[in-house]
């Protein structure tokens, strides 16, 4: 009996443990529950603030686009670096406006309580109706003569003396029908209209940035290294000498950044630079390699050259020169003007396209510095060479030389073919324009027009 007793005594805290165990797993059960509910209530409000900010970052575009189109007082000429809205205490947006090339660029922030995001968008105007035909042809003194394998597939405005075929060197037109689509006359203007304000306002902020320089270097440098170097991260940068750009594949440089060179710019090798650079030199800008720039501007007073395997999205402006050779390309949206070179009475200047394909907008307008045309000898053109397709528009105030494939439209005041030792004037030969192979609508740079209707060329968030 008394061993019975003892045995019970011992067995008096055992059920204790088991009630414990199971108290202290349903602690923990609770205490992950309503962990798990705090993390996930703290998760969605960061969401919806990331998506309340996205939403104010594209409000903000929006706003500048309402703005930039002429309302509440304000009009294409507006630019602010800092315009706010506030919704209330925790929510408010705030834009930039400024020239970028031939477009406008928008960068907008949205904030919503902390957390913050940014977009920018390339502001341009919608496509005309110039530019839903095949040919725009302003001469007013010869008829458009077509030899040869030409084929045109589109409309055609032209002056009176209309379209014809020609004989070269005994060979005639081989085609069925000049035109496959409508052709009109008219006398008159006949081009669409070319605005060389903003691109001239653009090149004074160039010459500005230069000014106002906050890093300097009075030696030519080479970049190769895996690390970005200070002069890349400073927001304006004056190099007294070169600069070659060799840089690894796997490291991409990212701007905004302005540099602005007394010597030659080499982008070379794997090199990736984009968002927001723009590279000015005195001398020459050659990218070739499979080197990779993505919203940037070149600017050079000499020549621009692209080569090799070169892929370019951006813009790019020079007086005299423009080439691109081998396999390297423009995609869309990009944007090549040429102004022209005052050589004693005459402009010279050339755009060469010799590359395979490529695609954009290609331009020739000469002006002076304050904006108005020189009104001398001009020899300037744009040359699409008979290996080349290109996609895109071509706008010409003088000569065009077409001998290869465009997909698109071609305004021109004269096409040029040249045969030694005969110069053709408003002749095309074994050429093809075919207005229908551009299926979408094009957003071109503000230089065409007055009225514009603008749309967004490219929206994209920054990091």
């Amino acid at each position: 009996m008394n061993l019975k007793i003892n045995k019970l005594k011992n067995q008096k805290g055992s059920a204790l443990l088991p009630v414990l165990s199971v108290f202290f797993i349903l602690i923990l059960i609770f205490t992950s529950v309503v962990m798990y509910g705090a993390w996930h209530r703290l998760r969605a409000r960061l969401t919806l603030q990331k998506l309340k900010a996205s939403y104010l970052a594209e409000a903000g575009v929006n706003r500048a686009l309402w703005l930039l189109s002429g309302q509440e007082q304000k009009d294409l000429n507006f630019r602010t670096e800092g315009y706010l809205q506030k919704i209330d205490d925790l929510q408010n947006y705030q834009f930039k406006i400024r020239n970028w090339g031939g477009y406008l660029l928008v960068e907008s922030e949205g904030k919503a309580g902390r957390v913050k995001k940014s977009v920018k968008a390339l502001i341009g105007q919608k496509q005309t109706e110039e530019f839903n035909r095949a040919i725009n042809l302003g001469s007013p003194d010869y008829p458009l003569i077509l030899a040869g394998r030409t084929r045109i597939k589109g409309d055609v405005l032209l002056s009176l003396a209309g379209v014809m075929e020609g004989k070269f060197k005994g060979e005639g037109f081989s085609g069925d029908t000049l035109v496959d689509g409508k052709i009109s006359t008219q006398k008159g203007k006949r081009l669409p209209i070319f605005n060389t304000d903003l691109t001239i306002e653009f090149e004074k902020n160039v010459k500005q940035l230069k000014e106002t320089t906050d890093y300097r270097i009075d030696k030519s440098l080479t970049l190769d290294e895996k690390v970005e170097p200070d002069y890349l991260k400073a927001k304006t940068t004056y190099i007294n000498g070169s600069i070659l750009i060799n840089a690894y594949k796997e490291k991409t440089f990212k701007g905004p950044g302005f540099l602005y060179c007394t010597g030659k710019i080499e982008i070379t090798g794997e090199s990736r630079l984009e968002d927001r650079f723009i590279f000015v030199s005195e001398k020459i800008i050659e990218v070739s390699g499979k080197a990779l720039l993505k919203d940037c501007i070149l600017y050079s007073k000499k020549q621009v050259i692209l080569k090799d395997d070169a892929v370019f999205e951006g813009q790019i402006f020079s007086d005299s020169s423009i080439v691109m050779e081998d396999k390297a390309k423009t995609i869309f949206p990009s944007f090549l003007l040429l102004t022209g070179k005052k050589v004693k009475d005459r402009i010279e200047g050339k755009i060469e396209i010799k590359s395979k394909e490529s695609e954009g907008i290609l331009a020739f307008q000469e002006w002076d510095i304050q904006g108005s045309a020189f009104f001398i000898k001009n020899n300037g053109i744009i040359t699409i060479s008979p290996e080349t397709v290109f996609k895109g528009m071509i706008y010409s105030s003088n000569y065009t030389d077409l001998e290869g494939v465009l997909h698109g439209n071609v305004s021109t005041n004269m096409f040029y073919f040249y045969s030694e030792p005969t110069t053709y004037i408003d002749w095309l030969k074994d050429a093809v324009v075919n207005r229908s192979e551009l299926k979408k609508e094009i957003v071109l740079p503000l230089v065409f027009g007055k009225n514009h209707k603008l749309e967004i060329a490219r929206y994209e968030e920054i990091d």
